[in-house]
């Protein structure tokens, strides 16, 4: 079971939604706990080529039926929310978008936001962890690491010891960050990346899929190539 999380069949509340949403529920069901439902603070932002979220929710729903669970999974505006009693909440998308909706629910209702961590993610007790983090399947974070508010640590990604992951920042599957390396906040660190020891990665800058960083990276640069050289400033989408 993962640190942090108690197999209870508690409620789980999600506040918008990504691609990853099959990935948060499977961690949510992983650890012995259920999804209630999903609130949606915008329309459906399916990027070009991607499923909608009405068909992940419909699979899920039938993944849920034929596991015999009686209650599907239920949306509701984020006009009609309001907490309840012994619910958890979590955050179903990533990025510095996060920030503004976060503000509002804890100003607004008090809440507060679990971190979801795959039971098969390793995680060592000796570092620092933030609010809302997303830890998925086979993660390994070695000893001192710190995990900022609410960034992602993707399938099968590996933290070195005392390294730094920013609030907000995003690490991508399979991507392997050595010892003593900043990410900072709101940066992206793309599939399968490598960034070697005790190297800085700036707020909001982008690491392409497969690059080997050798060198620092500048705020909000996008950097790739083995080894990764500069592309062009980078802004994030959404």
């Amino acid at each position: 079971m993962a640190p942090g999380m108690s197999r209870s069949k508690t409620p789980f509340v999600m506040f918008g939604q990504s691609p990853r949403f099959g990935d948060y529920l499977d961690i949510i069901i992983g650890c012995g706990s259920f999804l209630s439902k999903v609130v949606m603070n915008v329309d459906d932002p399916a990027p070009p080529g991607t499923r909608r979220f009405d068909d992940r929710l419909r699979d899920a729903n039938e993944f849920l039926r034929q596991s015999g669970h009686a209650q599907p999974i239920a949306v509701e505006p984020i006009d009609a929310f309001r907490p309840a009693a012994g619910e958890r909440y979590v955050v179903g998308f990533r990025g510095i978008h996060v920030a503004p909706l976060r503000r509002m629910l804890q100003e607004k209702f008090g809440v507060t936001f679990e971190s979801l961590i795959h039971p098969s993610a390793v995680l060592s007790s000796l570092g620092r962890r933030g609010e809302g983090l997303i830890v998925g399947a086979g993660a390994v974070v070695a000893s001192g690491a710190a995990l900022g508010d609410f960034c992602l640590l993707n399938r099968a990604s590996s933290i070195g010891h005392d390294a730094w992951v920013g609030a907000y920042a995003s690490i991508g599957p399979g991507a392997d960050l050595a010892s003593g390396v900043v990410v900072g906040d709101g940066a992206v660190v793309g599939i399968g990346a490598t960034i070697i020891e005790n190297i800085k990665v700036g707020e909001n800058a982008f690491v392409a899929a497969g690059a080997v960083v050798t060198r620092d990276v500048q705020p909000g640069a996008m950097v790739g190539g083995v080894p990764a050289i500069f592309k062009k400033m980078w802004k994030r989408p959404g």
